[in-house]
């Protein structure tokens, strides 16, 4: 009887220890999450249709996100996925005067932006078609990046797609938020000749991903805001100058400790009536 409590005891530690990983000083890991992002606008009830939709997509502090699918509807075809290593607009969304972008623009070049997913779909109307990205677009905290989707179709039947009447988020969940961006009516990609862009348009489908919340390692040092930064080469300066160490601790140690601070640790602390006083100069 004792040996089966023992055993029982021994399951329930087991299934307890379950999910969360443990680093070499019985530190916990951050597990790698999957998940969905899907617009409250799908493929079905969206109010257009042509070649192609260009939109942003941000990472919401503190999560490292990688976004490994896009969802789209419509007869699709010969379907080709771009991503560009900052935004679509360049200096920013906020930047460019979406509203009025009726026409060609030379900004729109394909030397910016890198081919990640080239597939033919089915036609799929009612259903968003999963297509798989063969690199991930990987966004850091805060960070915003653009995503071009394609048909090559002659015609206006490739890519379902939604209006947006002001130029602010139109779908987002705990780990990111999609932004406005342009529709293309070309059966080229970046065609300059053919065809025209159109502004405040988005994603009528959603996005596939991965995030995890963004912890320092030596590695990524570099990538942090300043503040981090300056308190890790603090905390590690005095770890060296002591004859014992910060407490006594192996070096190892310290590293595994600073390996848990999340990217927003050591911001500096919001003053109390600061969002007031802005807010009462907006007044009229």
């Amino acid at each position: 009887a004792e040996e089966e409590a023992d055993k029982e005891e021994e399951a329930e530690e087991e299934e307890e220890g379950e999910g969360s990983p443990q680093g070499p000083f019985g530190i916990g890991v951050d597990e790698v999450e999957h998940h969905e992002l899907v617009t409250l606008i799908g493929p079905k009830d969206a109010d257009h249709c042509y070649n192609g939709i260009i939109f942003d997509v941000r990472a919401k502090d503190p999560y490292e996100v990688e976004v490994t699918s896009v969802q789209v509807g419509g007869m699709l075809g010969h379907v080709r996925v771009f991503t560009r290593r900052q935004p679509w607009a360049g200096a920013g969304i906020e930047s460019c005067s979406v509203p009025s972008f009726w026409g060609r623009r030379y900004e729109i070049d394909s030397s910016h932006w890198d081919l990640v997913a080239d597939v033919h779909c089915s036609p799929s109307w009612d259903k968003p078609f999963e297509i798989q990205f063969d690199t991930p677009l990987r966004l850091l905290p805060g960070m915003q990046r653009g995503i071009y989707v394609h048909s090559s179709l002659p015609n206006d039947l490739g890519i379902q797609y939604q209006t947006y009447r002001r130029n602010v988020p139109f779908a987002e969940s705990k780990h990111l938020t999609l932004y406005p961006g342009l529709g293309h009516t070309s059966s080229l990609p970046f065609d300059r000749e053919n065809g025209w862009y159109r502004g405040l348009r988005g994603l009528a489908g959603g996005l596939g991903y991965s995030a995890k919340v963004k912890r320092w390692s030596p590695e990524d040092h570099l990538q942090f805001p300043p503040h981090l930064r300056q308190c890790v080469r603090a905390t590690l300066m005095s770890h060296a100058k002591s004859p014992r160490g910060l407490g006594g601790l192996p070096q190892d140690l310290v590293l595994q400790i600073l390996e848990c601070c999340d990217w927003n640790w050591f911001d500096p602390p919001v003053e109390e009536g600061e969002g007031e006083e802005e807010e009462e100069e907006e007044e009229p």
